[in-house]
């Protein structure tokens, strides 16, 4: 894990500076010249371009990315940042530990994927993330734009995102692949016709033939597009 996490420093560019404060805690981040620990009191750690970091579960930091976003994190965490390729200053955080973070977004996209595989993106807002049991995650969006939740990838399959709107709580499980609302509202997907509630992958064939005029896809016995087409 280390050594992939330095290997990501060597993306360069104009993006967000990092900065982290540590609160309480031990926390460790990866950079181009090996594992370094951070200790409370001293002075902002700061680096560019993408790493990873890790923190202890009594840990407490203030990650700031300079004109970009910022969060507040509590307990035991594990992930890494990179900024956005070919999206200007956009940002993307991957967990592969989380229990409770606070992101706040000025200037997106910033995109995030939790520990079950489910995904985010924000282009401006505040929100909340909190495990709430094994592979179980809430998010609440506080205010700014909806943010579009995706579900864990299936091979072959292709899923529209949920859409949650500011004051919506919802409870994502890695083996489901649609959100629980628990409270403020949640729009399910639409299709290409605008049909609400297309939660299932697409289940055709893609063109076989490139003859004019193109016909239309040829129904399949219930499996999505994917290898072996």
């Amino acid at each position: 894990m280390w050594l992939v996490a330095v290997s990501l420093f060597a993306l360069a560019g104009d993006h967000p500076t990092l900065r982290v404060e540590v609160l309480e805690g031990r926390v460790r981040a990866a950079h181009e010249g090996g594992i370094e620990a951070l200790a409370v009191g001293a002075a902002d750690w700061t680096h560019g371009a993408a790493g990873y970091l890790e923190a202890a579960p009594l840990a407490r930091l203030r990650l700031r990315w300079l004109g970009s976003a910022s969060a507040e994190l509590e307990g035991a965490h594990a992930f890494s940042w990179e900024p956005a390729r070919g999206e200007g200053r956009g940002l993307t955080l991957a967990f592969s530990g989380l229990s409770a973070a606070r992101l706040e977004v000025r200037e997106g996209p910033l995109r995030f994927e939790l520990p079950s595989g489910w995904r985010g993106l924000c282009h401006r807002g505040t929100l909340r993330l909190r495990a709430a049991g094994d592979g179980v995650f809430d998010l609440e969006l506080l205010a700014g734009a909806p943010v579009l939740l995706s579900p864990p990838g299936t091979p072959g399959a292709v899923r529209p995102p949920w859409t949650v709107l500011p004051g919506a709580r919802v409870r994502l499980l890695g083996a489901e692949l649609r959100p629980r609302a628990l409270g403020g509202k949640l729009r399910a997907p639409e299709s290409a016709a605008g049909a609400p509630g297309l939660a299932a992958p697409l289940a055709e064939r893609p063109w076989s033939g490139f003859a004019w005029p193109w016909s239309a896809p040829t129904p399949s016995a219930g499996r999505p597009w994917g290898p072996g087409w």
